[in-house]
């Protein structure tokens, strides 16, 4: 009995190998008979040819006899099929082709060869030498997929995928010399079910569980005589007490699910691979491989079912489940029998070769220089590669099995460069399939490496974060590499010129130096100052302290010295991370005129006031504030007795999350001369006074190089802000002038408070709408306003952000009061005053912009200071007024330039608040 079912083995790998049984006499007069219900012309009354086939395959099956052949095409659906007819030894029946069956039933049926079909559900009964070979099986609701009924014999499944939401494979009782090999099967309850069958082999096959890990196999009921080996498996192998006589277990690969066992063996659960060797005497050679990962698709997933089955196990095939031959993996040791090198599971491990183009050594050369076309494939088995290079220069071709090939281009006839297409043809090791690869190779003259522009950006959202991201290169070669050293003591970083990724540990400007090498050894060098800050983000603004009211603090005057401790972090849409804080402080003078600086708790309290109020009116300015211990923030009235208020507008830090907005001068830009002052309603050009309860709209972005606020809105990257210096000045009324932008900007308004009698000049922050306008308002009186762009926040996504505005604590640089950067001593004379602010005080020597807060004192003349550079307006001055500003200037080599005009006598002060590089 044992004799035939390894006869029968046997013949299956012969079939299995795409080899000729010998044939006999009834084989030789088999007939083809041929069946597509896909084709117009197909008649269940014609002859079945492959003219006029047969349009049903129960027509075929019930026409054939034994040595014929049907062959189904088409991919048809055929619905159920019973078999009923048989073949004889020497000249079975065979079915093959590609058709799906609803139900395959044979009954009383042998000698067939089923080849290639697929069936929703598989019935055998009685069935004798019959092979399904290349099935297929999906059944998604049936109780049992397959089931090989009572009294059948000789049966071989191989090389099949078996699916069922119940039971894949059933043997039923009396069945005996059934052979499973080389199969994948995959079941929702159970995936092979042995109950009182004889002689069953499950062998080299996949059984995974399907995504209810359900038991590989079950044999049961006095089954005798079962071999189970060479499988892949998850889940116990289960074998009854009464199911081990003659059952034979050994070189399977075994994986546990959800915590099962990996056997179950007479009753006994066995959770590991010694302890089943020590139970049962069975699995000499089985390994266990941990928890079964699910598997979706096949494919050979631990290297230790690899060259390690038993190529003597019976119904052992020569081919895999996908038809592929038994390969020797080089990577893995022999460890199974026979040849050695059979794999356990359906599959088999192939050569993993797979082609991929050369490399080149560089794509741009100048003459006379030799090019080296590098093999890259995929090729981990180290397989011989025979490859043809055509260079596409005129030379001759060049066939090798070399990994490194080289080529030496010469000059270009006439001159000038020139673009070769390389073709390389490659034969596939595994298959013999030519692969063919283009490459392109330009050749040009002579010439140096040089580098242009340099460009570097910080991530949006972590502005630390900052990239090399490429130059401007110049140079007959391609460019090979780049080495940057970002300037802040760490160790230079070399890898591609398009991504240099480096991460700062703090803010601040830096000098980062880049070396390019190309292909040809060339080198080149170029810096660039850059800085890197916190972002801004806007919130609604929300008055956090007003003594006057009572908000943050008890109602009263802040007399001469006193300080107000104000809670930043965590307030008002603050984050306890923040790194400064933007506040819009108001003093209103009660009775005396005096000054208040604001700086960060437990930090120096800075020399120079930030806000200069008169007695009786009102005095506002922007301010950014480092947040201090716990964060706090100080403000200290320096002199005279007014009432403060605070208004938080926003905050930088160097963690957003999300991308914030990066502070961009006026200076950056580069508005036209004629665009400086955005409004003004004393030039001819604008109209007169806004009167009571009147508005004025007018664009922000005025100049062709201003930023497209439409296009920021477009792109979703937030709303843009403008930070405008306003004068007001000629009220007839105390008025609050409240600056917004139109329809469809983003949130919160800023506003400045006017005084007859009083010019005022302060720094708002303004959402800008989509049309780059904003709308200022007017409370009462008729009053003058005047508006210059100091500069604009914009997405960081869009801005230069390596040019950030970093905040420092307010540091004096320049006061002709105490003669700190100056000869102590009111300013005489016209034309200009120059401010040393770069190397000064711990500011940067590289910095090229500075927001700087500037104050003129006991002016007996009115008018305005202006930037030399920018010809911007940088303090409106009035006689007999003290008056401070936040401004953004250019610096050149270190200093800003003022040109004072008519104004002298005065005396001036400047305190950097921030800088930045670009």
């Amino acid at each position: 009995m044992k004799r035939a079912r390894l006869s029968g083995a046997l013949v299956l790998a012969v079939v299995a190998a795409g080899l000729t049984l010998p044939a006999s006499s009834a084989a030789a007069a088999g007939t083809d008979l041929y069946v597509d219900n896909q084709l117009a012309g197909c008649s269940n009354n014609g002859p079945g040819t492959a003219a006029q086939p047969y349009c049903s395959l129960q027509t075929a099956v019930d026409a054939a006899q034994p040595g014929d052949t049907v062959h189904v095409q088409g991919w048809g659906q055929y619905g159920d099929v019973d078999l009923t007819h048989s073949g004889t030894p020497g000249a079975p029946i065979t079915i093959a082709g590609a058709g799906h069956l609803t139900r395959l039933s044979v009954t009383g049926a042998h000698d067939l060869r089923l080849q290639g079909l697929s069936a929703t559900t598989m019935q055998l009964t009685s069935a004798h030498a019959v092979t399904l070979d290349g099935f297929g099986m999906l059944a998604g609701t049936a109780a049992t997929g397959l089931e090989i009924g009572g009294d059948s014999s000789q049966i071989t499944v191989s090389r099949s995928f078996l699916y069922d939401a119940g039971t894949a494979v059933q043997v039923d009782p009396g069945s005996s010399d059934v052979v499973l090999t080389t199969d994948w099967i995959s079941a929702g309850t159970l995936g092979v079910h042995v109950s009182a069958a004889a002689g069953v082999d499950l062998v080299s096959s996949t059984l995974d569980g399907g995504a209810a890990a359900a038991p590989p196999i079950t044999v049961d009921h006095a089954s005798t005589g079962t071999v189970i080996e060479n499988n892949v498996f998850a889940g116990p192998i289960t074998v009854v007490a009464d199911s081990t006589v003659g059952a034979k277990v050994d070189y399977n690969l075994g994986y546990t699910v959800n915590g099962s066992p990996l056997y179950e063996w007479a009753g006994r659960a066995i959770n590991d691979v010694p302890a089943f060797r020590s139970a049962s005497g069975q699995g000499a050679h089985d390994l266990g491989a941990g928890a079964w990962t699910g598997a979706s698709n096949p494919r050979v997933t631990n290297t230790l079912q690899i060259d390690s089955a038993d190529a003597l196990a019976p119904g052992e095939l020569p081919t895999d489940a996908r038809g592929n031959a038994r390969v020797d993996d080089p990577l893995v040791s022999n460890s199974g029998t026979g040849v050695g090198y059979y794999d356990r599971g359906a599959l088999e491990a192939q050569d993993p070769f797979q082609a991929e183009s050369p490399t080149l050594s560089a794509d741009n050369v100048a003459y006379g220089s030799t090019v080296a076309f590098t093999a890259v494939d995929d090729n981990p088995w180290g397989d011989t590669v025979s490859r043809t290079y055509d260079f596409g220069d005129g030379t001759s071709e060049a066939t090798t099995t070399a990994p490194v090939v080289h080529h030496t281009y010469a000059a270009v006839p006439g001159g000038g460069s020139k673009r070769y297409q390389v073709t390389v043809t490659e034969t596939s090791p595994t298959d013999g399939t030519q692969h063919s690869f283009t490459l392109w190779e330009t050749v040009n003259p002579p010439g140096p490496l040089q580098v242009f522009y340099p460009r570097l950006g910080a991530e949006p959202s972590a502005p630390l974060n900052v990239v090399f991201a490429g130059a401007d290169f110049h140079s007959p070669f391609t460019i090979s590499s780049c080495t940057a050293d970002f300037g802040d003591g760490s160790k230079p970083v070399t890898g591609s010129c398009w991504n240099l990724p480096h991460t700062y540990a703090r803010a601040g400007l830096y000098t980062v130096r880049v070396k390019v090498t190309d292909a040809g050894g060339q080198t080149a060098s170029i810096r660039q100052n850059i800085s890197v800050g916190p972002q801004f983000t806007r919130t609604t603004p929300v008055t956090t302290l007003d003594t006057y009211r009572g908000t943050g603090t008890s109602r009263s005057v802040v007399g001469p010295g006193r300080t107000l401790r104000l809670k930043v972090a965590g307030v008002a849409g603050v984050p306890g991370d923040a790194a400064a804080v933007r506040l819009n402080v108001t003093a209103v003078g009660a009775g005396m005129s005096g000054s208040v600086t604001a700086y960060a708790e437990g930090r120096t309290r800075p020399g120079l006031p930030t806000v200069l109020y008169p007695a009786r009116q009102a005095s506002s300015s922007l301010i950014d504030v480092p947040v201090g211990a716990g964060g706090y923030v100080d403000l200290t009235n320096l002199s005279g007795r007014a009432y403060l208020s605070a208004e938080v507008e926003g905050y930088s830090t160097l963690t957003p999350g999300t991308q914030g907005l990066v502070f961009v001068p006026e200076a950056s830009i580069g508005y036209p001369t004629q665009w400086l002052a955005v409004l003004d309603t004393t030039q001819s050009q604008h109209p007169a006074k806004i009167g009571p309860g009147g508005s004025m709209r007018f664009s922000a972005v005025p100049g062709p190089s201003a930023p497209n606020t439409t296009w920021s809105y477009a792109t979703g990257e937030g709303s843009p802000l403008v930070e405008l210096s306003v004068t007001t000045s000629g009220s007839t009324a105390f008025s609050r002038l409240t600056f917004q932008g139109g329809r469809g900007a983003g949130p919160g308004a800023d506003g400045v408070y006017a005084y007859p009698g009083q010019r005022h000049t302060t720094t708002l922050l303004v959402p800008v709408a989509p049309d780059g306008t904003v709308t200022v308002r007017n409370s009462a009186g008729w009053t003058n306003v005047r508006a210059e762009v100091e500069g604009f926040y914009l997405p960081a996504a869009s801005a230069p952000s390596t040019q950030a505005m970093v905040t420092v604590a307010s540091t004096p640089v320049f006061d002709t009061l105490t003669g700190l950067g100056v000869r102590r001593g009111p300013i005489t004379g016209n034309g200009a005053v120059w401010v040393k602010v770069a190397g000064v005080a711990g500011i940067p020597a590289g910095a090229t912009a500075v927001a700087v807060r500037l104050a003129a004192l006991n002016a007996h003349y009115s008018g305005g200071i202006v930037d030399y550079r920018s010809y911007g307006g940088a303090l409106t001055v009035t006689a007999g007024q003290n008056i401070a500003s936040l401004v953004y200037l250019p610096v050149v080599n270190g200093w800003i330039k003022l040109n004072i005009g008519d104004l002298s006598p005065f005396d001036l002060t400047a305190s950097v608040e921030g800088y930045s590089a670009g």
